[in-house]
Parts: structure tokens; C-alpha cells; sequence
């Protein structure tokens, strides 16, 4: 086993500082993660994703003196990969954020354990309409339940990545459902008519 492994990233990123080699244990922890999440918020080709995750390892590392390490460092990383991806995405003229056909599975299936947000009508519904009625939502709103739902992630992280108050991330987090469950309900109605 891995001295690492039961390691805080917050502690490996003190190690980073006196010796840059554990950074290679940053990249292995997050890799998976964050391409899975550029895979969520950006249609891009292969080439642009690894190049995208090389840009986001390399400007993570430049600036590691930045963290703070009593905060969280999957947010700040997070934040970073949004903030780039996002950057990528203004320079193609693209913003469409777009759920690929396993996550919406894995976000019916979740939403099926949440009572809230029509679990019912979204679990009746095939895949591909799921797919169609997220891909619908304004942008705003598909981040917030793509974090939240798929990656996971607290209000407060929430908060941190896409640097907006908890408050907010809580409203548009509750908007999002509502919004969700009534495009669940209208596209279930829809298909037994």
C-alpha cells in the first residue's frame, strides 16, 4: 500500500511544497475525476480534453503557493478546471453544457432517492427524454444539479467552485428541481397522451 494513501490532499499538498514530486499523487487522485466532470459541462474532442487537463495540472501546480491549505482542495481544484473549461469553451464560442447517456442514468437513479424533484416521473421516463428534458435546463441550473447530483459536491463547495454565495447555490439548487420535476412531470404526461 501506498504511504500516500492515507494522506489528506491538503496534507499531500504540503508535501508538494518541499519536494514536487507528490504533485504525481495529485494528478493521480484527480485525473479520473476531473475529466469525468470536463466530460459533463464541455463536448470536446479527445485531443482538447487531455489538452485541457494538462493546462489545468500545470496552472494548479504554478500556483499551489496560492492554496490555502485549511480550505478544501477539491474545490479549489474544481474551480480551476471549471474556470478553464469555461475558458475553452468562450474561445470555441460553444457553451452548451450536455449530459452524456450514462449520467443520466446515474442522475435518474438519484433523483429516484429524492423524493423532491419528481424521482417518480424521472425513473418512468426513458433515458434518451431524461437526457432531452436535462439538456433543456438553462446552464445555470445544469451545473448546479451536475455538481450537486453527479459530482457530489456540499453547497459550500459548490459555492466555491463556481464562486457564488451558498445562499445561491442553495436557490438555484431548489429552482433547478422545481424546474426539473415540472419538465419531468409535462414530458411524463406527454408521452401517456
Amino acid at each position: 500500500m501506498n504511504h500516500l494513501d492515507q494522506k489528506t490532499d491538503e496534507e499531500i499538498i504540503t508535501l508538494v511544497l518541499s519536494d514536487k514530486h507528490y504533485y504525481a499523487e495529485i494528478v493521480l487522485r484527480y485525473e479520473e475525476k476531473l475529466t469525468r466532470y470536463v466530460r459533463r459541462i464541455a463536448q470536446l474532442t479527445l485531443e482538447e480534453l487531455e489538452d485541457l487537463l494538462q493546462d489545468i495540472f500545470v496552472k494548479a501546480y504554478i500556483n499551489i503557493n496560492g492554496f490555502n491549505p485549511t480550505l478544501s482542495f477539491s474545490s479549489w481544484i474544481y474551480r480551476i478546471t471549471h474556470n478553464e473549461t469555461m475558458t475553452l469553451m468562450r474561445k470555441k464560442k460553444v457553451r452548451k453544457t450536455t449530459f452524456a447517456l450514462e449520467d443520466t442514468e446515474e442522475f435518474a437513479a438519484t433523483l429516484a432517492a429524492t423524493d423532491d424533484v419528481g424521482g417518480e416521473q424521472a425513473l418512468m421516463m426513458e433515458v434518451k427524454q431524461m437526457k432531452k428534458v436535462l439538456d433543456d435546463l438553462n446552464e445555470k441550473y445544469k451545473e448546479i444539479l451536475l455538481l450537486s447530483f453527479l459530482e457530489h459536491k456540499s453547497y459550500i463547495e459548490i459555492s466555491d467552485i463556481l464562486k457564488i454565495p451558498p445562499g445561491t447555490v442553495a436557490t438555484r439548487l431548489r429552482r433547478a428541481k422545481d424546474l426539473l420535476k415540472k419538465k419531468c412531470i409535462q414530458a411524463h404526461i406527454s408521452l401517456n397522451d
